[in-house]
C-alpha cells in the first residue's frame, strides 16, 4: 500500500494480491484529508513486463496517473476516467509543466500532454542513436 498526497486529496494505492506481470491492477482510494471520508474509488489496470510503480500528479481538475505503458486522466472530484493515452514503451516519468500540461517521459521521447483532454500537444525525440 502506498500513499500519495495531492492538493485536497490523500490517495491510497492498493494492489490486489496475488498479481503477476504483464497484467496488474491497482485500486485508488481518494480521501478528504480533513474529514477522512472516502470520496471515491477507482481501478487502474496496466500491462507491463517490468515492475513499474504507479505515480500520480495533480494537473488542473485531473489526476494524471502513470501506470506502465498507459497514462490515465482521472477526475479529481469523482475518480471517473476522463482520458487514456497509450504509447509504445514504458512511461518513465510524469512531471508538472504549468497549470494544465504535464511532461511525460517515455523511452525515446518526451511528450507535452494537455491534462484536460489527454491530447498530445508536442512530441520531442530524446536520447542518441
Amino acid at each position: 500500500m502506498r500513499h500519495h498526497f495531492l492538493p485536497n486529496l490523500l490517495l491510497i494505492e492498493e494492489s490486489e494480491a496475488p498479481q503477476t506481470p504483464p497484467q496488474r491492477e491497482s485500486i485508488l482510494r481518494a480521501f478528504d484529508p480533513i474529514s477522512g471520508s472516502c470520496e471515491w474509488t477507482a481501478r487502474v489496470p496496466f500491462e507491463t513486463d517490468e515492475m513499474s510503480p504507479i505515480s500520480m500528479i495533480a494537473c488542473g481538475g485531473v489526476i494524471v496517473v502513470r501506470a506502465g505503458c498507459s497514462v490515465y486522466g482521472l477526475s479529481s472530484t469523482d475518480g471517473r476516467l476522463v482520458w487514456k493515452v497509450e504509447r509504445p514503451g514504458l512511461s518513465l516519468a510524469a512531471l508538472p509543466h504549468g497549470e494544465t500540461t504535464v511532461l511525460l517521459v517515455y523511452r525515446g521521447e518526451l511528450l507535452l500532454l494537455d491534462c484536460d483532454t489527454g491530447t498530445i500537444a508536442n512530441t520531442t525525440p530524446i536520447g542518441g542513436s
